[in-house]
């Protein structure tokens, strides 16, 4: 359990705009597009996400969510699917 904690976090990726902190045990960023893999957990101003891959546009703020999406938006908007995309800047 340790292990995987401490290799999320070693892959953790603060991004500017709206304060979005964003996990996985792979990530890889290209100009404004970060692809995170495996076991990942994003956190903003208002959502909490899980899901297993991840395609974050950073001047957009759009995400690309796919397989066992987890989503909870305040403390009563939760979701639950394959596949979402939304914007984490509204």
């Amino acid at each position: 359990m340790w292990r995987k904690f401490s290799l999320l976090l070693g892959t953790s990726i603060a991004l500017s705009a709206a304060q979005v902190d964003i996990y996985a045990l792979d990530a890889k960023k290209e100009g404004d597009i970060l692809t995170a893999n495996n076991d990942v957990i994003i956190f903003s101003d208002f959502y909490f996400i899980t899901a297993n891959k991840a395609i974050y546009n950073e001047k957009t703020g759009d995400v690309e969510l796919f397989g066992d999406v987890n989503i909870l938006r305040g403390q009563n908007e939760r979701s639950h699917s394959d596949y979402a995309k939304i914007n984490l800047n509204s």
